[in-house]
């Protein structure tokens, strides 16, 4: 039998959970029908084909009324409903739903829900451990989605469709080309030029226009990523000052992308070798003004700072952005 029980209160988990189901139990779109109550379902065709079954609540009365018919059906009837498969789905609020949930686990379907109960995972934390991202990557994505983990819903369903080996060669830049923007909002790698330059002024500016649209979090996460590049590239000068940014590269990834690389992921790493890689440049300008000591220096800033944030400690977090930022770029610009 296959059945599945899909509650949020967001639509596009719903149905993004729905395809997944679909999916796993390898059935395209037009493979399902549409019913309005739970009697349809496991219904022959008038081709003679019975279509797996999607059943949506817009009500708790439509759920209460599925309930007591799931009570009183006969194994026949439950077998019926479940043989070709049956997928329900709403977003009532979830008090609404536990009768129907246990009758689900009951009768051996799949419950899914953002937020599984006494869980302390995220739901966005709970989408990306479907993946085999990098820990990097998925603390990136979750700080980026917070309570709105609608935002990477279509990016999850992309990297998907990746193999496991592909997944984990995804990097934080990979990400942030690809994440949604609202309109008129300043992404947040557009801190890292000033930041790099040692531009107080400018970074200071440019990361309270980033903090409007942008968790704290993400911005911590692309400047933790930026210079662990920068301390890497220090301490392939430190070894060999004649060092060209194309040698560099080549050395920061010295083996090509595998025949299953994604095109995107070819594309970064041609690119990664060209003279015209313009963060890297920069990342590389910085290196050789900063070199190890302060690199390491400024990685160790953005990790106190981070755990600051995170734990709410030591007062207003904007506050401890901004300090972290002027003492950053003060490294920077020596």
């Amino acid at each position: 039998m296959r059945l599945a029980f899909i509650a949020d209160k967001s639509e596009a988990y719903t149905a993004f959970e729905r395809d997944r189901v679909l999916k796993e139990w390898d059935v395209e779109r037009s493979g399902t029908r549409v019913i309005a109550q739970l009697d349809e379902a496991g219904i022959a065709s008038l081709f003679g084909d019975a279509p797996v079954s999607i059943l949506q609540f817009d009500s708790k009365e439509q759920i209460k009324a599925t309930v007591e018919k799931l009570k009183v059906a006969t194994d026949d009837a439950v077998a019926r409903y479940g043989a070709p498969g049956l997928i329900m789905l709403t977003n009532v609020e979830r008090n609404s739903t536990k009768a129907l949930e246990k009758l689900v686990n009951d009768l051996g379907g799949e419950v899914i829900l953002s937020k599984e109960s006494g869980s302390k995972d995220s739901p966005a934390l709970k989408l990306l451990n479907e993946l085999k991202l990098s820990r990097d990557a998925k603390e990136f994505l979750t700080n980026h989605a917070g309570d709105d983990y609608g935002s990477i819903l279509g990016l999850v369903k992309t990297l998907g469709d990746l193999n496991p080996k592909q997944q984990a060669a995804v990097s934080i830049e990979d990400l942030m080309v690809r994440l949604p923007s609202p309109p008129g909002a300043v992404p947040p790698w557009e801190i890292e030029p000033a930041i790099l330059s040692g531009n107080v002024t400018k970074a200071i500016e440019v990361f309270r226009r980033v903090a409007k649209t942008s968790s704290l979090l993400v911005v911590l996460a692309i400047l933790k990523n930026k210079f662990k590049l920068v301390f890497k590239i220090a301490s392939l000068l430190e070894s060999d000052p004649r060092l060209t940014a194309s040698a560099v590269a080549k050395l920061l990834s010295p083996t090509p992308p595998a025949a299953d690389a994604t095109k995107a992921q070819k594309e970064l790493y041609e690119k990664a070798a060209t003279k015209d890689n313009y963060p890297l440049k920069l990342a590389m300008d910085t290196a050789k003004r900063v070199g190890v000591l302060k690199a390491t220096r400024i990685i160790e800033l953005i990790a106190t700072t981070e755990r600051k944030v995170k734990s709410g400690a030591g007062g207003d977090p904007m506050v401890q952005m901004e300090s972290m930022l002027v003492q950053i770029s003060s490294l920077a610009k020596r």
